[in-house]
């Protein structure tokens, strides 16, 4: 029973330490195009333009060299790209276990390419009040129909790795 209590009042805690944040039209309408900007990227192999789309905390944990070598590998191994579909958003105001204070939102894309089915992708935005969206996060998980195999595969994570 007193187990029972623990866990219920350190549920109400983390729910409580969560704050929900209703973004506005312009706000949700920018990160909306930053996401499907940086996803344009990674499948078109921008990796350059991807990688200065990071937040700088992002940036310090992983280096141009082995981003662009990880995302050229991964790319070899999918195929090409077929489709990209943003399903959910989950929008933060500065988050308990978030690396900074700040505006997160979190993106569940569906995604497909030649050899992944079903893929499904978690994109991370951060922004200061008033600053651009920046990636903090990317992670992707899928099904390689060649092999047959499930994969989860965190392509960067910066800080605490904990779902937003």
């Amino acid at each position: 029973m007193l187990r029972r209590l623990t866990a219920t009042l350190l549920c109400l805690l983390c729910f409580h330490s969560v704050r929900a944040y209703e973004p506005s039209p312009q706000e949700r309408q920018n990160a909306q195009a930053t996401a499907l900007q940086y996803i344009e990227h990674l499948n078109a192999g921008e990796y350059r333009e991807a990688y200065d789309m990071h937040s700088e905390l992002l940036n310090q944990r992983m280096d141009y060299e082995r981003f662009a070598k990880s995302q050229a590998a991964f790319s070899d191994n999918s195929g090409k790209s077929l489709s990209d579909t943003l399903v959910g958003a989950n929008w933060q105001l500065d988050p308990a276990k978030a690396p900074a204070e700040g505006f997160y939102v979190e993106y569940e894309i569906a995604c497909e390419y030649q050899y992944l089915k079903p893929c499904a992708q978690t994109l991370v935005l951060y922004s200061e009040l008033g600053e651009r969206f920046r990636v903090m996060r990317h992670s992707r998980s899928y099904v390689n129909t060649q092999t047959g195999k499930r994969v989860g595969q965190f392509i960067e994570m910066p800080g605490n790795s904990s779902r937003l």
